[in-house]
């Protein structure tokens, strides 16, 4: 079933549909998310308010709507932030500041409803999606396009900048990565 983040009645809908078929909810997944990156100006005010809307009052609100299921199961939220949680870029202030958002929520959230359902944040780095495409302001697409296929390197890039490309290969009980050669 289809609901949109951003509408609290289909949110409710869809709530009411999964306790009656399935008896509800013991996970919720917490991954609609845009990423409209550009220079802060009155010209991206559209575009600030729909990310804050989808990427953070969207896990807010899905979360509120199936929360007594969750509490029910006991249950488990999962929501998808970003490695932008941590780090912002010129361009990308109000993406970040969802993200920073959903961590500090996710992590009070986590507090107030342990033992019964456990709130788990994952915050990946670049990823190949679809997310690009969606950016409204052409010369930041440009640039956030050619980025990302810059980025496609070998699988534990950042780990070996740390010194762990090997310690972390040795864990996954082979000598050579498929992705990386090494």
């Amino acid at each position: 079933m289809q609901a949109d983040v951003t509408d609290r009645k289909q949110l409710v809908a869809a709530a009411d549909r999964v306790q009656q078929e399935l008896g509800g909810a013991n996970v919720l997944v917490n991954n609609a998310g845009i990423m409209l990156l550009g220079p802060f100006a009155s010209a991206q005010r559209d575009d600030y308010r729909n990310m804050i809307d989808i990427n953070l009052l969207g896990a807010i609100t899905a979360t509120e709507v199936f929360l007594d299921q969750l509490r029910e199961a006991p249950g488990d939220v999962i929501n998808l932030s970003s490695v932008a949680g941590h780090t912002a870029r010129a361009g990308d202030g109000v993406y970040a500041a969802t993200k920073w958002g959903l961590n500090g929520w996710s992590e009070s959230l986590r507090q107030e409803l342990l033992p019964n359902v456990r709130v788990t944040l994952i915050e990946p780095g670049v990823v190949d999606t679809e997310l690009p495409s969606h950016i409204t302001h052409d010369a930041t697409r440009e640039a956030v396009s050619h980025r990302a296929l810059r980025s496609r390197r070998p699988c534990l890039r950042g780990a070996a900048r740390r010194g762990r490309h090997r310690s972390l290969h040795a864990q996954r009980g082979r000598g050579r990565c498929g992705r990386c050669r090494r």
